[in-house]
């Protein structure tokens, strides 16, 4: 199988897993931190997001997502950067908050 069908494969069943309610419910721990689940739903999907605009960048190519997945992504980046929960700034995730702010701005939102 090849690189780029197991990366689609991987997002399929990562979609499917978090397509089943229960996946929302609880909490778990992940690297020795303890969340809600529908934390780390948001978490999982804002990875999605900005690791596919820098896999596409990478490439030379760009990737799209619907307006209403760009604002929860926003809100989860900023709410975790305003928190100190990362460091905006070492690992990318300032860079897209910048970049999910522009695209609403243009998009009237």
């Amino acid at each position: 199988m090849s690189g780029r069908a197991v990366v689609a494969q991987c997002v399929r069943e990562l979609g499917a897993a978090w397509d089943n309610p229960i996946a929302w419910q609880g909490y778990s721990t992940g690297g020795c931190v303890d969340l809600p689940n529908d934390v780390w739903g948001k978490i999982a999907l804002t990875e999605i997001v900005v690791r596919s605009w820098d896999l596409a960048r990478a490439v030379g190519s760009t990737v799209e997502f619907p307006d209403t997945v760009l604002v929860a992504v926003l809100d989860q980046v900023a709410s975790f950067v305003g928190a100190g929960m990362i460091d905006g700034h070492r690992n990318g995730h300032t860079k897209a908050l910048e970049q999910l702010e522009g695209r609403l701005e243009h998009n009237g939102r």
